[in-house]
């Protein structure tokens, strides 16, 4: 048997097959041990709608009432054009904070909220860091903010 078993401070806070737990975590403990590292904090709005706090949005995602934090797919987060985002759900605007080059891709500094001046300054909302391609980076490159599309399939509820 592949079953796992993840404990997090000294209880079991989830249990289930390796595959399971690898494709769906339903924690935030057992995401973060299976490596997804895009999280918000979450509120339940109704079983198809989520409010992202630290992502000031609210996104299309079936979910339930005990619904704590949201966790995504990377491969399943695109840049899109303003006009592109207006037609689609799960399209949120964030505002580019800094954009690394790489030899195989670009990693953008994003968020949410507002950009306070100053080296340690407090920010409105968490940061997002998303690794492009350099195609898609050429959709983005010198913009102010960018639109990201998270695809059907993409966003992860997480009920504690």
């Amino acid at each position: 048997s592949d079953n796992i078993a993840v404990i997090a401070d000294g209880h079991k806070d989830c249990y289930g097959s390796k595959e399971e737990l690898f494709r769906n975590p339903p924690t935030y403990q057992s995401a973060l041990l299976t490596g997804y590292r895009y999280f918000t904090r979450a509120e339940y709005i109704d079983p198809e709608h989520v409010r992202a706090l630290d992502w000031n949005t609210v996104l299309k995602c079936k979910t339930d009432p005990a619904v704590k934090y949201l966790t995504l797919r990377p491969e399943k987060v695109r840049v899109v054009s303003e006009a592109e985002a207006a037609d689609l759900d799960n399209a949120p605007r964030f505002r580019v904070i800094n954009s690394i080059d790489n030899l195989h891709e670009h990693i953008l500094l994003l968020t949410a909220g507002e950009i306070h001046e100053g080296y340690g300054a407090e920010q409105d909302f968490e940061q997002l860091n998303i690794h492009i391609s350099h195609e898609e980076w050429k959709k983005a490159e010198g913009a102010e903010c960018v639109y990201l599309h998270f695809e059907e399939g993409c966003l992860i509820p997480l009920t504690k």
